[in-house]
């Protein structure tokens, strides 16, 4: 996971080629506020996070590719927005032959400078109430059925650090001035 001053992106590493298999689905359960879902998620498949899933990321890579952003308003799942959308579209996920990389802003997920977050990211089958059969959480296979729930007990932390104008200056110029240098 890495973040910019506008956009957080997770880049979901596989054993698998998803363009080959073309039915994945590659999921994002976010805890970033006090309160959440704590049975549940965006898509309504058996995944949960006991610690309260504030945002979900959902996302595909069959029938094109694409994803959905949602948040938890203290009784419903509401999307936010989709890169489907006609206006303001989420970017669509960038997919290789080993990883996929999704990117939503940081204000979509209520999120700036010195957030933190704790996530879990899953990978599921076509089927809509298929489970995660596998959790970044989990080194082992999450579930032993696509039906069979699964719950996030342990979670990845992430803080999110904005660099400062100045200091990308700063960068850029030294990284200008190394160009400089290689061509004398």
């Amino acid at each position: 996971m890495t973040n910019d001053g506008s956009n957080l992106r997770f880049k979901v590493n596989l054993v698998g080629d998803p363009v080959a298999t073309n039915w994945g689905k590659y999921m994002i359960g976010i805890d970033s506020v006090d309160g959440g879902a704590t049975s549940g998620n965006g898509w309504g498949r058996p995944i949960s996070m006991p610690t309260g899933m504030d945002y979900w990321i959902g996302s595909w890579a069959d029938f094109g590719s694409g994803q959905e952003v949602y948040h938890y308003d203290g009784t419903n799942w509401q999307k936010d927005r989709a890169s489907y959308d006609a206006t303001n579209p989420l970017p669509a996920p960038v997919i290789d032959s080993n990883s996929t990389t999704l990117t939503v802003p940081l204000s979509l997920l209520g999120l700036s400078d010195g957030s933190t977050l704790h996530f879990d990211v899953y990978s599921a089958g076509g089927g809509g109430g298929d489970s995660a059969n596998d959790a970044s959480s989990n080194p082992n296979q999450s579930t032993g059925d696509w039906g069979q729930p699964y719950s996030s007990e342990l979670v990845s932390t992430y803080t999110v650090l904005v660099p400062e104008p100045a200091s990308v200056r700063i960068l850029g110029l030294a990284g200008l001035a190394l160009l400089a240098r290689r061509r004398k």
